[in-house]
């Protein structure tokens, strides 16, 4: 039957499908809306409306142009610049990533709601995942829980890292009293694992290519701090340097699948000048 495909051949669930049984066109055969126990023939083409057409992003519009690392019909990966909020907050409500993807969206025609996959720290530059729908943001949520979904950044700590690799498991809580700040507690932190392997060593620090197994606020910051080797510039974590005028932290390179095709997609997103400087000026 029709819903035995959409859900097991299609992999759509219980809500999306009967969602899309309400909409208009929401599930034709062979371009004829039916009933979901409808019986399939060979050659038969399914069509599902995932979502109502023509419904607006709520965000405002900011109508500069994204740098595109990735875009497909369910996708589109940016390279967002160091000093740019990923998404609306206090003190940026227009001017952020996801208002600059929302305008491009339009501009093209596409419009509708965009979802964030992922979030990247304002300091932080580098690929940002936006999804252009709701199915294909839950698809990218169980990639990124059986670790199918994997980023890899580029960081410069302080100091000459005595290792080539390692794994540090600390918690992380919110530091009392602090409005920004984290940090490493044992006791009533939140599990946390990021993982690190030494790319290249100067006398003053060392550049690492650094994975993370959880999305904890400030991890990679927090757990290099917490092992004596805070990122260059990172200024709330100790890692003062006057050549980076932010924490020396790049979304450096991402592996996903294509939502709905399973096609591994590979991005990379260039090295910002200010991290290349500061390794060309020793």
């Amino acid at each position: 039957m029709l819903k035995d495909f959409l859900k097991d051949d299609m992999g759509l669930t219980k809500k999306q499908i009967s969602q899309a049984k309400f909409r208009k066109g929401g599930i034709c055969v062979n371009g004829r809306q039916e009933r979901v126990s409808r019986i399939l023939l060979a050659n038969d083409e399914v069509e599902v409306l995932l979502e109502e057409a023509g419904k607006d992003s709520n965000l405002s519009l900011w109508k500069i142009s994204p740098v595109i690392l990735y875009e497909d019909d369910d996708l589109l990966i940016i390279d967002k610049p160091a000093g740019m909020a990923a998404h609306p907050a206090h003190g940026h409500y227009s001017d952020t990533a996801a208002n600059m993807a929302a305008a491009y969206l339009k501009s093209t025609g596409a419009g509708g709601p965009i979802r964030l996959a992922g979030r990247l720290d304002k300091d932080t530059s580098g690929a940002l995942v936006f999804a252009k729908s709701q199915p294909a943001a839950a698809r990218l949520a169980v990639q990124r829980e059986k670790g199918l979904f994997q980023k890899e950044y580029l960081a410069l700590v302080s100091g000459q890292m005595k290792t080539v690799s390692g794994t540090i498991k600390m918690p992380i809580r919110k530091a009392p009293g602090e409005l920004m700040k984290m940090e490493v507690c044992e006791s009533s932190g939140k599990p946390a694992i990021t993982h690190f392997q030494v790319l290249l060593k100067k006398e003053e620090y060392t550049v690492l290519s650094v994975k993370i197994e959880t999305g904890r606020t400030h991890q990679i910051r927090v757990h290099m701090a917490w092992a004596g080797y805070p990122l260059l510039g990172d200024i709330l974590y100790g890692g003062k340097d006057d050549r980076i005028k932010r924490a020396a932290l790049h979304a450096w390179r991402l592996r996903l699948q294509q939502p709905f095709t399973g096609e591994e997609i590979q991005v990379e997103a260039p090295v910002p000048d200010d991290m290349i400087l500061h390794v060309k000026a020793d």
